[in-house]
């Protein structure tokens, strides 16, 4: 049975993954898969931290896809925020999509945008355009 873990690695990185198998006393090395880069972008004008996932090695997702990490480049390691937890799902989802998928989900969008953009227009347009009703010239002498 697999298990979420955070680890911090000598090397700065930031990395959440399924760890499959546990470092031992004749194998060093863990069994990692589904590993993700914890990314953090700082935006002190507003005081916000921002928090986003990136693949940590790339073509390297899927449940068939794993990787060694040697237990000697780990510094620290944690149980991850519930948070964290659901973006982590969430990247996997998102990168584990078919092209086919992405290409629905793209044009369902697209026909919300222009569904949205028609109703947004007939809001703003009249509703007959023969409403319209012509005075004649317009003189500036004279007060209407």
């Amino acid at each position: 049975m697999s298990e979420i873990k955070q680890f911090m690695l000598a090397s700065g990185d930031e990395i959440i993954c399924e760890v499959i198998e546990w470092a031992n006393d004749t194998d060093p090395d863990l069994v990692i898969r589904r590993a993700y880069n914890i990314v953090t972008v700082d935006d002190p004008a507003r005081g916000v931290r921002y928090f986003t996932l990136r693949p940590w090695m790339l073509y390297q997702s899927g449940d068939d896809m794993f990787n060694m990490l040697s237990s000697d480049h780990i510094i620290g390691q944690a149980n991850p925020h519930a948070s964290i937890i659901k973006q982590y799902h969430d990247a996997i989802e998102e990168s584990e999509r078919s092209e086919q998928d992405f290409k629905e989900r793209v044009s369902k969008l697209a026909e919300k945008l222009a569904a949205s953009e028609d109703m947004i227009n007939n809001d703003t347009k009249d509703s007959s355009d023969d409403n319209i009703v012509y005075f004649g010239r317009f003189e500036k002498d004279k007060l209407h």
